[in-house]
């Protein structure tokens, strides 16, 4: 009955009282092979224990991983009962994610500051690699605190949208980035936007150079003459400062 589980590192005698216990489940529902790594490391009291507190879809979802040969170190690490609540909110692929990417260590100090709930959205906002970049210059504590003044909602624009770095986030505070609203469309329009102010006879707009060139040499749309000329350039890499007298 058991010749398919022989294994000269699992003795017979360790394999009876988990085939007797879990012949109609485990037994009949995962590769054998997987299912024997998990035996070797985990005692059936220890299984039995694990069986009653995770859902048996994601032991399964486990033993099918490439991290079973873990497994059980990272519940003993991390603590069945702490084991039980993260696994509860996270999906196992996401479990073994943040374990090889962000590592045991700081996943046990995430869940010293953050509850499972409370850290579920940034593993589902963020990418496994933007949340352990974040979580390589913030500690968990230091992030919920920048956080909290910062707002998530402001965390994921500017990590996601704007793409800034942990050491960028710490460079411009929370309190200021909470503010931050970037290049509005006023602005916008007047970087792009030319025209000759009348009361102070000079230029306004036209912060792009190809925009200000061309409105001085008469090619600019709504411009059929030369307007005037430039008179010097001094170039200093991004900003060029442009002299000019008009016509």
């Amino acid at each position: 009955m058991l010749s398919c589980l022989k294994d000269t590192d699992i003795k017979i005698d360790k394999l009876r009282p988990f085939y007797a216990a879990y012949k109609a489940s485990y037994f009949a529902d995962c590769n054998q092979e997987h299912l024997k790594s998990i035996m070797r490391k985990f005692t059936l009291v220890e299984f039995q224990n694990l069986h009653a507190e995770v859902a048996y879809d994601k032991i399964k979802e486990w033993i099918a991983s490439s991290e079973r040969e873990n497994f059980k170190g990272y519940v003993d690490d991390f603590t069945l009962p702490q084991f039980k609540v993260w696994q509860a909110q996270l999906t196992v692929t996401q479990m073994v994610e943040m374990i090889q990417k962000i590592t045991m260590v700081k996943l046990k100090t995430i869940a010293a500051s953050y509850t499972a709930v409370e850290f579920k959205p940034y593993v589902d906002d963020f990418t496994m690699d933007k949340l352990a970049e974040l979580l390589t210059g913030f500690t968990a504590s230091e992030l919920k605190a920048y956080v909290t003044t910062l707002t998530y909602i402001k965390l994921k624009e500017m990590v996601n949208t704007h793409g800034l770095k942990s050491d960028a986030l710490k460079k411009y505070e929370a309190a200021w980035l909470k503010t931050f609203v970037g290049v509005g469309a006023g602005t916008m329009a007047h970087l792009t936007n030319i025209f000759i102010n009348q009361a102070s006879a000079q230029i306004s707009g036209g912060h792009d150079t190809a925009i200000f060139t061309a409105f001085i040499n008469g090619n600019y749309p709504g411009t059929a003459q030369r307007r005037g000329a430039i008179t010097s350039n001094d170039n200093a890499a991004p900003i060029s400062h442009v002299h000019y007298t008009l016509y």
